[in-house]
C-alpha cells in the first residue's frame, strides 16, 4: 500500500472537480480525502496501490478550455509519495474516499445535500462542455 499527497493547481473550484475526484478515486479503489484550500488549489491524500494511485494521477490531471469558466482545467499536479519532502499525513481520519467540506461536525443529510450540489456542478460543467 502506497500513501501520496497531491496538490493540484489550475480552474478546480466551483466546477464539480471534487465530486469527479471522489468517483475516480473510488473506481480504483482508493482511500483518502480531498479538500479546497484557500489559495484556490485543492489537497488530495490518497492511499491504495501504488499502480492505482499513479493511474489516478492521470485520470485527475483534465485539460479543460481555459477561457471557460464553466470548464475544469488542470494547470499542474504535485504529487508528494510518502517518506518524500512535500509529503505530509492526512489531516483527519476516513474510512473511504471522502471531500472535505471543512464543516467540523456535519450530519448525514448535510454531507449528503453538500455531496448532491458538489455532483450538480460536476454536471453542469460537462453539460456545458459538451455544447
Amino acid at each position: 500500500m502506497a500513501k501520496a499527497r497531491i496538490l493540484v493547481e489550475g480552474m478546480i473550484q466551483g466546477v464539480g472537480y471534487r465530486a469527479l475526484i471522489k468517483q475516480a478515486a473510488r473506481s480504483l479503489k482508493l482511500k483518502g480525502l480531498i479538500r479546497n484550500l484557500p489559495d484556490e488549489t485543492v489537497e488530495i491524500f490518497i492511499e491504495g496501490p501504488k499502480q492505482n494511485i499513479q493511474q489516478f494521477l492521470k485520470q485527475i490531471h483534465i485539460k479543460g478550455k481555459p477561457e471557460d469558466i464553466l470548464s475544469i482545467n488542470v494547470i499542474e499536479t504535485k504529487c508528494f509519495w510518502e517518506g518524500e519532502k512535500g509529503y505530509q499525513p492526512a489531516w483527519k481520519p476516513y474510512r473511504r474516499f471522502e471531500i472535505d467540506y471543512g464543516i467540523e461536525k456535519s450530519d448525514p443529510f448535510q454531507e449528503a445535500t453538500l455531496e448532491h450540489h458538489e455532483y450538480k456542478r460536476l454536471y453542469l460543467s460537462t453539460l456545458h462542455s459538451s455544447t
